[in-house]
């Protein structure tokens, strides 16, 4: 399903039907780049949400609000808050945004512009969201901002990070995606086939190794299981820069590597040697948030049989698109919107 322009835009508030499905009560946005839209898919969230009645909670992962939009315009405060819409912004943020706010409390945590601060929107206007740095602090902050009374949570991902879309963060995501990726339509749709493929990640089917991977990641950051399913923490505090430490762990007949923390390139390369001999091998990470790997290797790690599940999968919701980039960048609409719903099905695009 996806709307075709010319045919027919997205009727006024068909992406937060979307985007909320059955019940969502916070929702992430993430984006492929710079300049594809997010903000402005944020933007429309919060208005689609305004026009239903549905009090909305504003905040970012990090600082945000300053995203290049496809006219080269840079807009230090883009995010639009309503009357009456809730907000968790660092104290910085708070005096610098146009919106006049009404503070409510103030969170333990600290972010590059200060303390993070709740409020409460008194006459709307534009804000700067920075928000907190850690999945710790953003689940707190989300679940804050539903006490207070907001219905639906919106979680600004800024660039790069991918967190807020973590299942423990928000109930549901959505992806913008567009032309200021670079590179042309070919470009484009391989970064965004590559973020769908990490969020939309299987879970792990077989229920021992769901609880015996469950348990090593609670209990330690990287840890093998074997096929009797026995646990077998490695000594390390990460996986990054440990790949061959990794692979020479792995005995013959493991079932799972399961990596709590962050899921890089060197391992995956590893684990591509070790799936040949060992087919029934997987990788198990908290969610698709923990993967972090580029186009080819992601590829040749699929062409050697790996396999990665996780433990919470991730509701994608929906696809924006934005054809226009900065400095003239410019998509054919038809055919970014046809080859960007052929690869996101059967997931709703919306051509914003």
């Amino acid at each position: 399903m996806y709307d075709r322009p010319g045919v027919g835009r997205p009727a006024p508030g068909d992406l937060y039907r979307a985007a909320v499905g059955d019940g969502a009560r916070s929702l992430a946005v993430v984006g492929t780049a710079r300049g594809v839209g997010k903000t402005s898919t944020f933007n429309c969230l919060v208005s689609q949400a305004q026009a239903a009645g549905v009090r909305v909670g504003l905040m970012a992962s990090g600082r945000e609000g300053e995203e290049v939009d496809g006219a080269g315009h840079d807009d230090h405060l883009a995010v639009h808050a309503p009357r009456g819409s809730l907000v968790a912004t660092a104290a910085e943020a708070l005096r610098r945004s146009e919106a006049y706010l009404e503070v409510l409390d103030v969170l333990n945590h600290t972010g590059p512009l200060g303390q993070i601060v709740l409020a409460r929107v008194c006459e709307p206007g534009r804000l700067l969201l920075a928000g907190p740095p850690t999945v710790r602090a953003l689940r707190e902050a989300v679940g804050r901002l539903n006490a207070l009374g907001a219905d639906l949570v919106l979680v600004d991902g800024s660039l790069d990070r991918v967190a807020s879309a973590a299942p423990l963060v928000t109930g549901g995501t959505v992806v913008a995606t567009g032309a200021a990726v670079g590179g042309g339509l070919r470009e484009v749709a391989d970064r965004t086939r590559l973020l769908l493929e990490f969020l939309r990640l299987p879970r792990v089917e077989d229920r021992r190794l769901q609880h015996a991977a469950g348990r090593a990641v609670r209990q330690w950051r990287v840890a093998v299981v074997h096929d009797d399913y026995r646990v077998a923490p490695l000594s390390l505090r990460t996986a990054l820069g440990s790949a061959g430490t990794i692979a020479g762990a792995i005995e013959e007949g493991a079932r799972a590597l399961v990596v709590a923390g962050a899921l890089a390139e060197g391992v995956l390369e590893a684990m591509a040697g070790l799936g040949r001999r060992q087919p029934g091998l997987q990788v198990v990470v908290p969610n698709g948030t923990h993967v972090f790997a580029g186009s080819r290797a992601w590829a040749r790690f699929g062409r050697a049989g790996g396999k990665i599940t996780v433990l919470q999968s991730i509701a994608v919701r929906a696809v924006t698109l934005n054809p226009f980039g900065p400095e003239g960048i410019a998509l054919d609409p038809d055919q970014l919107l046809e080859e960007i719903g052929r690869l996101a099905r059967p997931l709703p695009v919306f051509d914003l």
